[in-house]
C-alpha cells in the first residue's frame, strides 16, 4: 500500500533532507529553517500513461494526493507527456527510461 511504502521510505527521506540542509553553513541553515515555507503548486514527475482499456475513472495516485494536499488543479507535471504515447503494458505507463537525459534536466 502507499502508506506502507511511505513509512518504509520515510527514514531515507528524512536522512536525505538532513544531508541537504547540512550542506549549508550553520548561520545560513539557521536562517533557512527559521523561515516559513509554503508551496502553492505541487510539481509532479510526469503524467503516467494510461492503457486504452483502463477504466475511464482510473486516476493517477500522485494526482489524487497532490489535489488532496494542494487543492484541485494546483499541480503541474514536470514533463508534459507520458513516457510512452500509447502504452500496451502497464510497465510502459511509468517507464522513465524512455525520456532523454536533456528532458529530465529541462524538467
Amino acid at each position: 500500500t502507499f502508506l506502507g511504502w511511505f513509512f518504509y521510505e520515510m527514514p531515507r527521506v528524512v536522512a536525505e533532507v538532513k544531508r541537504f540542509f547540512d550542506l549549508f553553513p550553520e548561520e545560513e541553515r539557521r536562517q533557512l529553517l527559521e523561515q516559513g515555507w509554503t508551496m502553492d503548486t505541487a510539481i509532479l514527475t510526469w503524467p503516467a500513461g494510461k492503457l486504452s482499456d483502463a477504466p475511464p475513472l482510473l486516476a493517477n495516485v500522485q494526482v489524487c494526493l497532490a489535489e488532496a494536499i494542494f487543492g484541485i488543479g494546483n499541480w503541474v507535471d514536470a514533463l508534459p507527456f507520458p513516457p510512452v504515447a500509447d502504452p500496451k503494458k502497464i510497465q510502459q505507463c511509468f517507464d522513465s527510461s524512455k525520456y532523454l537525459p536533456i528532458q529530465g534536466l529541462e524538467a
